[in-house]
């Protein structure tokens, strides 16, 4: 880690070695080669790649009675957003959509029972879509960890041509390691420029937790632990760790990645194409919508708007005096940058 006035950077000394291996756990799981992961930035190429700093100003609420949401833009400039139903005596996720006459800030139900699994695919160098699953009940909910008294082995999958009809795949993509203590919590994948797949998991969940990174070269269908500790935060103490990470592409290599750390949101970028990432700092917490009672925010999203600005949308949870308080409030705000 470098310090440098205002600004931290988290750089990884090396590349991650290479090796293959196969697992007799489950036919079908074994962990791919890793020698095409990239070299990481250094703290000067950052400095001369950096960009002008991203402000982001508060909506309001967008959507009562929600959590977790899914962020989606399509090629006809409607937002999706898939959210978790927190009405009572609900319990399942819903779609909602809006479009720009309403700078995508009204929803409109579109799904009352939608399909977690559908939304959350990814679509992978050749073509194929795939559905990336824990081996738990929390199943495809990206946004969701294990339980205490549930027990994590890994990442299994579907897979479809036509991102409608899927197939349950054999064995596992990716068993947790050794370090992961059978727990994981939120996970996201990511396409590289050399077509190389991104895993990027918290691993030991009720432990020593922290953003971790496994790697495949042959099309998601295997992922090889590459590091832990991504984002340079595992001896921080009391100031907690990032944890809710979600990443987004502008192009040309360039990441941008958001996270919670005690319930405000922090933003990082990569300019090495998702390997190492530099701490851009907080751009948003409660207290930037005070006519709310927010205790935290939670499971933060980021997308890129048809118009170019980037909106967070992300979940707020009341202040009452109970972080664990199973009957606080929950809705979905949103932040936006100028441009």
């Amino acid at each position: 880690m470098i310090v440098g006035y205002e600004k931290t950077y988290i750089i990884n000394d090396s590349a991650a070695a290479s090796w293959i291996w196969m697992l007799i756990f489950n036919p079908g799981a074994a962990k791919s080669s890793v020698s095409s992961v990239p070299e990481p930035q250094t703290a000067q190429e950052f400095e001369e790649a950096e960009q002008e700093e991203l402000v982001f100003t508060a909506d309001g609420m967008v959507l009562e009675g929600a959590s977790n949401p899914g962020v989606k833009v399509d090629d006809e400039g409607v937002v999706t957003l898939l959210f978790e139903d927190r009405g009572i005596g609900v319990n399942g996720h819903d779609l909602a959509k809006a479009t720009a006459s309403s700078d995508w800030l009204s929803f409109t139900i579109t799904d009352d029972n939608a399909d977690i699994a559908l939304f959350h695919t990814t679509k992978l160098p050749d073509g194929t879509y795939r559905s990336y699953q824990t081996d738990t009940m929390i199943s495809a909910d990206t946004t969701k960890g294990t339980n205490r008294d549930e027990h994590a082995n890994g990442i299994i999958s579907e897979s479809s041509t036509d991102d409608v009809n899927f197939t349950p795949d054999n064995g596992y993509r990716y068993l947790l390691e050794d370090e992961d203590n059978g727990t994981i919590g939120v996970w996201n994948f990511f396409i590289d420029d050399l077509g190389g797949v991104i895993l990027l998991y918290i691993g030991d969940k009720f432990g020593e937790n922290n953003v971790r990174r496994a790697y495949s070269t042959d099309n998601g269908w295997t992922f090889a632990f590459d590091r832990g500790n991504v984002l340079g935060d595992e001896n921080d103490g009391q100031l907690g760790i990032y944890v809710d990470q979600n990443i987004l592409s502008l192009g040309n290599g360039v990441w941008k990645l958001i996270t919670m750390r005690q319930g405000s949101i922090y933003l990082f970028e990569s300019i090495d194409d998702g390997y190492s990432f530099r701490l851009e700092g907080k751009v948003l917490g409660p207290e930037d919508f005070p006519d709310y009672n927010l205790g935290t925010l939670n499971d933060p999203k980021l997308a890129q708007l048809p118009d170019g600005r980037l909106r967070i949308c992300v979940t707020g949870m009341e202040n009452t005096g109970d972080m664990n308080d199973p009957n606080a409030s929950q809705n979905i705000f949103s932040a936006t940058t100028q441009k």
